[in-house]
């Protein structure tokens, strides 16, 4: 496609909260020690709620503005909660943190989100939304009745939670090293 960019709408992470959460994410990744296990940067720990991907130049202030109209009827009040993964061709793939939502606010944002974007006829990413913050990836090969065994044994001693501060639209750049994201706009949350 000529020019786009690849973009996606998430919750950050505060960046207190992202130090709490690294000690997590380094346990998680030292109980499971493989070297098929590559941890994403802590900087680009967001919580996901639409790829968009491919995107022209001239689209991203209309996503912009159906960012701002998006309705947001209560706090996102959010709780990391146990780890899982997502199977990618037949292999687990992605590792990740649940993340458990007090009043369902995200749900909903999620959910006005994507009437927004299929009104602006916007092609985006159709597969069941699961609240979760990927923190790292698994090359192929990994077995996954050992990394169920695995996470099934981890337990977290503190409750991680947090308030999402804003919603952001991203630009995110592949890059040998990892993706790098950097944020085009910013919705603060009151």
């Amino acid at each position: 496609m000529k020019n786009t960019i690849r973009t996606f709408i998430a919750v950050p992470v505060p960046k207190n909260v992202k130090l709490n959460l690294l000690n997590v994410i380094n346990s998680t990744c030292k109980k499971i020690n493989s070297p098929l296990i590559k941890k994403i940067k802590p900087d680009n720990l967001h919580l996901t709620l639409q790829f968009i991907g491919d995107t022209l130049p001239e689209t991203i202030p209309v996503i912009i503005k159906l960012l701002n109209e998006v309705k947001i009827s209560a706090p996102l009040n959010l709780t990391i909660a146990k780890p899982g993964y997502f199977i990618k061709r037949k292999e687990p793939a992605v590792l990740w943190l649940g993340i458990d939502d007090e009043f369902n606010t995200l749900i909903e944002v999620y959910q006005n989100l994507q009437i927004k974007l299929k009104t602006a006829k916007l092609n985006i990413d159709s597969k069941k939304f699961k609240p979760h913050l990927t923190i790292a990836y698994i090359k192929p090969g990994f077995n996954e009745e050992n990394l169920k065994s695995e996470l099934h044994e981890l337990i977290f001693a503190d409750k991680i939670q947090f308030n999402a501060e804003e919603i952001n639209l991203y630009k995110s750049t592949l890059l040998p090293a990892g993706a790098d994201h950097e944020i085009i706009f910013s919705r603060k949350l009151k």
